[in-house]
């Protein structure tokens, strides 16, 4: 393999493991791979844990195989970690431009560390292209529409009708919409306002004088909203089960968001027959991500994948959404088949509960077939 040039970008690695002997049966992994400045310290904070500390600095042809290299790295420490019972906490990026500190030097030879990191990236897969929508949701069926202020503050508490709510008036409808769902979820965290949030973007979400695509927005939220808590489980696996924690807790902010949406979810999901694509879409999640009240709904998603072609993408992640939403067989297969071919951004682990992670793959293909729509308004 050519040797390319150096990468821009230097990456940190932090790791978590359980004891010092597995601190140091990792830091050797870690040096066999090439990484430089592997250090070992005790883990402030994880009774009896160790930390392992790693920096990675290699050759890549160009930007693209650069951010390639670095997300199979992240999964690999990551695989390491948890193969010694710990886990990957994260790591920093920093611009080569910047410059190494002297402490940075410390470790495996530059020379050495770049011939191994050579071999090791010649045997990464190559990368694969992200899947996309083959084209927009469709099937919207023509409705009066009002602004989406002035629907807000017709069903919406006092707060919204005071002189105060009119800076939101401003506000494109798409960017009020996000501003709405930031209110509820700040950042796509539950907090103790979020549940109480629940009834008025349930009641926006139904009005037909709002947009579809902002109603299907406004569904996400609570799609969002229903699965925070087992979305975080599946991505935080790794560390739950390094420090004996349970993989199906929820926090009380978590676990109120989803009982104020399952409360919900029976009459927005009667709306099915009368609603688009883009609609029906937040809709299947929602079904999925509330299988006491979105069962009856199964057998329409799983027709509504057939007739898209359960070879496409919109067609896989709608049969994926079926077998959630009636908690059927084959759930384990048909993630793993999705993971590989690229419809989540990070790989989850073999620890996380499947439907977590298959929350997690309806939450980021949901995101795609939304921008395409909001897009056009």
């Amino acid at each position: 393999m050519p040797e390319g040039r150096l990468s821009e970008l230097i990456h940190t690695h932090l790791a978590i493991v359980p004891d010092e002997e597995a601190a140091h049966r990792l830091a050797g992994d870690l040096t066999a791979r090439g990484h430089r400045q592997v250090r070992i310290r005790p883990a402030p904070g994880e009774l009896g844990h160790w930390r392992v500390r790693s920096l990675v600095d290699e050759h890549a042809a160009g930007p693209a195989e650069e951010d390639h290299q670095a997300e199979r790295e992240t999964d690999a420490v990551g695989a390491l970690a948890r193969r010694h019972g710990g886990y990957r906490e994260g790591g920093m990026t920093s611009l080569r431009a910047d410059g190494f500190g002297a402490e940075d030097l410390v470790g495996l030879d530059p020379a050495e560390a770049h011939a191994v990191r050579r071999a090791i990236t010649a045997e990464f897969p190559p990368p694969r292209p992200n899947p996309e929508p083959d084209a927009p949701l469709g099937g919207t069926p023509p409705t009066a529409h009002r602004p989406l202020f002035d629907v807000l503050r017709s069903v919406a508490d006092s707060s919204w009708r005071s002189p105060a709510a009119d800076a939101f008036a401003d506000s494109g409808e798409v960017e009020l919409v996000f501003e709405i769902g930031d209110s509820f979820m700040h950042q796509g965290s539950c907090y103790a306002h979020t549940a109480a949030g629940v009834p008025l973007i349930a009641a926006l979400a139904a009005r037909d004088d709002v947009r579809p695509a902002l109603r299907a927005a406004l569904l996400h939220f609570l799609f969002l909203a229903a699965t925070a808590g087992r979305r975080g489980a599946a991505a935080d696996a790794d560390r739950r089960v390094s420090l004996g924690l349970s993989l199906d807790d929820e926090g009380p902010a978590e676990h109120a968001a989803r009982e104020a949406v399952e409360g919900v979810a029976p009459g927005l999901l009667a709306r099915w027959d009368g609603e688009g694509e883009v609609v029906c879409f937040t809709l299947a999640a929602l079904a999925a991500a509330c299988p006491g009240q979105g069962r009856e709904l199964a057998g329409e998603i799983r027709e509504w994948a057939e007739s898209e072609g359960t070879a496409t993408p919109r067609g896989r992640v709608l049969r994926l959404a079926a077998t959630l939403a009636r908690e059927g067989p084959g759930l384990d297969g048909m993630l793993a088949s999705l993971v590989a071919d690229g419809f989540v951004r990070r790989t989850p682990s073999p620890l996380a509960p499947a439907p977590g992670a298959a929350f997690i793959v309806l939450e980021e293909w949901t995101e795609k077939e939304l921008s395409g729509v909001l897009e056009e308004l």
